[in-house]
């Protein structure tokens, strides 16, 4: 019996568990070819995440026992691992080319980019390198601001996430106080940041960017003998923690291309604040950068946008993709690759702008286009009618051999299983259409019987 029980109340796990940070800090060969190889940034991004809030954690172990009187060679060995998590957590970050606003916009993990940006501000100010001061200074300079213009508008309350009787801390709540202490410090620093753009746009000097190199290597050379002092004490073969060495390799960005950058930023600060004098000679003095480095870009429409906005007129050609294009055809109804297929806001004004059985086609593969994409919500609401259930089919059909992901098509056949037993007529069609397979649909996956409570009797009534 209690076998049974250990049996039922084992979760289902639909695939190997994801690599984390762990796996490639333990081997770093493992890290150094992950790094070697182009098109890994959703992977190096995540992993840049976890080493930072690996190192933090670290670093707060290391002042626990420096307070609580630990031996000398564990304090040594935290803060030596603290110094290889950095490491690793600054090349994965050289490896994205520093992007601030991917890692925000991606991860949603603003304190966890803020603990790589108070790093490398410790690294580089300790460099004998002047060089190295000024990268880390025009890096800050973009990270506040980056978290003023997303928290301009404080953010609404955190809700409690837990039934709290105990008083156990609530995550979420803490969590969203961090971020809102994070915000008033960094806005502390607004003059001097503010300071800093105007200097590199006098100046207009080179900034030298320092490589995956610069932290990977002194980890894969030194990393594992520093970490030597937990077991053999102050005999180790490196008796300092590793270091970056920012001479190692670097990628020059011209001053011309600084300056923009810089102008850019203030021009988008000044708008904010309505100082409209300010950011119109800004913009009229912005040329477009010719590198592609996220340090330097600058958003071709938000600068049209501003050009639009300040009454100036553009130099740059009118944005291809608007409203006037969209056109919600049949043509458009299976271009599955079409900009107004894939952003839902599109998909749902198909919707509004059509009517009778053009509309019910385009509710049809919006329903299907939200279960590809991981976003089923309300589906059986949408799918009662017969006909709308026939469309939907079919466009699984036509687009689930784009799905190669393992773990995504286990999903939408654990969706499809739901709907058997809840929506009525719903396996019937997928069994029509020939979706069912050997041991993809459940037998028992069908409707559940339905169940009406019989009239009070008059007996009862008149008792």
């Amino acid at each position: 019996m209690e076998i049974v029980d250990t049996i039922q109340n084992l979760n289902e796990y639909w695939g190997p568990p994801a690599q984390n940070w762990f796996d490639y800090f333990v081997d770093a060969s493992k890290l150094a070819d992950l790094l070697a190889k182009p098109g890994n940034q959703e992977t190096v991004g995540r992993l840049a995440i976890q080493f930072a809030e690996q190192a933090a954690s670290t670093q707060k172990e290391g002042e626990m026992m420096m307070a609580k009187g630990f031996s000398n060679e564990d304090i040594q060995f935290a803060e030596r691992k603290a110094a290889c998590l950095i490491l690793c957590a600054m090349a994965c970050f050289a490896y994205i080319e520093w992007d601030i606003e991917y890692l925000i916009d991606k991860y949603n993990e603003i304190l966890s980019v803020r603990i790589l940006i108070e790093n490398l501000l410790g690294l580089c100010r300790s460099s004998e390198t002047p060089s190295d001061a000024q990268f880390a200074e025009y890096l800050f300079a973009k990270w506040a601001m980056a978290v003023d213009r997303r928290y301009r508008l404080p953010p609404p309350p955190a809700k409690q996430t837990v039934n709290n009787p105990l008083l156990v801390p609530d995550l979420q709540l803490t969590k969203h106080e961090n971020i809102r202490k994070m915000v008033v410090d960094t806005r502390t620093w607004f003059p001097q940041v503010i300071s800093s753009l105007e200097k590199f746009i006098a100046e207009a000097k080179d900034l030298s960017v320092p490589g995956v190199n610069c932290f990977l290597t002194p980890f894969l050379e030194k990393g594992g003998m520093s970490l030597g002092v937990g077991i053999a004490g102050m005999n180790v073969l490196c008796m300092w923690a590793p270091r970056p060495v920012f001479s190692l390799s670097t990628v020059t960005l011209t001053g011309a291309e600084i300056v923009s950058a810089c102008r850019f930023e203030l021009l988008r600060f000044h708008f904010a604040n309505g100082a409209m004098d300010t950011a119109l000679e800004l913009l009229k003095q912005i040329t477009l950068p010719t590198s592609t480095s996220p340090l330097v870009m600058i958003d071709r429409k938000e600068l049209n946008g501003y050009y639009l906005a300040l009454n100036v007129p553009s130099p740059m050609p009118p944005v291809p993709i608007g409203a006037k294009d969209f056109i919600p055809d049949q043509k458009l109804l299976t271009d599955d690759t079409s900009t107004f297929r894939r952003l839902r806001v599109w998909r749902q004004r198909a919707v509004t702008r059509t009517s009778g059985q053009l509309q019910v086609a385009f509710r049809s593969e919006n329903v299907a286009k939200d279960v590809l994409e991981g976003r089923a919500t309300s589906v059986r609401q949408r799918l009662l009618e017969k006909i709308i259930q026939q469309r939907f089919i079919k466009s699984l059909q036509r687009q689930i051999s784009n799905v190669r992901d393992v773990v995504v098509r286990r999903r939408i056949d654990a969706l499809l299983i739901f709907l058997c037993a809840t929506v009525a007529g719903m396996r019937e069609e997928l069994l029509r259409c020939g979706w069912d397979t050997p041991s993809r649909l459940r037998s028992l996956a069908s409707q559940a019987p339905k169940t009406v409570t019989p009239p009070v009797s008059a007996q009862i009534v008149k008792s």
